[in-house]
């Protein structure tokens, strides 16, 4: 993630997104390897993009992530080849498909802005419980998810405050998964 790299290692932002980094990881090594799966043959996928792709998704070792320029490159180039017009006609003859992905990366962003909104905040209150970046990720997920087992919660203002923009956010980006589902569902069959 560009913010790793821009941000000082002291920032307590850093463990957030170390926590975030390790989420998108295990999601793009899926993605590699259900596009491995489902190329044919293999080989052709591997060299050179689907290499790229797996060392972009392995978590934790700084000297990789140069790997992952090659995601947003390889999306570029689609839509210089493409154009947008192209991308914006595939996402909208797919509406219901296309609007679940958009909800899911919705939701991540969510997540991820509560976490790091909440934890400056929270980590030196002197009777606060979101101590590591973990536990602003895990009350960001419970939060936007809107489970909210009570385990973790804010003391201060800025806290709540970032409680309140987060359980809004996510109680819409949810009611907008379940219609998305609902349509699925209803949808005529082909």
């Amino acid at each position: 993630m560009l913010t790793q790299f821009l941000l000082p290692a002291t920032v307590p932002a850093q463990e957030v997104l170390l926590v975030i980094d390790l989420l998108f990881c295990a999601i793009f090594m899926a993605d590699f390897l259900g596009r491995l799966w489902r190329s044919h043959p293999r080989r052709g996928y591997l060299v050179p993009q689907g290499i790229f792709d797996f060392l972009g998704s392995i978590p934790a070792v700084p000297a990789l992530r140069f790997f992952r320029i090659f995601r947003p490159m390889r999306v570029a180039r689609i839509l210089r080849v493409g154009g947008p017009t192209r991308v914006v006609k595939e996402f909208t003859s797919r509406r219901a498909g296309s609007a679940l992905y958009v909800a899911l990366l919705l939701a991540l962003l969510v997540m991820l802005s509560g976490s790091l909104f909440t934890y400056p905040f929270e980590y030196r209150a002197p009777d606060g419980n979101l101590k590591s970046g973990s536990n602003a990720v895990w009350w960001s997920l419970l939060t936007t998810t809107t489970v909210g087992y009570g385990d973790r919660f804010q003391t201060s203002n800025g806290g709540r405050l970032a409680r309140a923009l987060t359980m809004m956010m996510g109680i819409g980006l949810f009611g907008a998964h379940t219609s998305v589902k609902a349509m699925k569902f209803l949808e005529p069959q082909k």
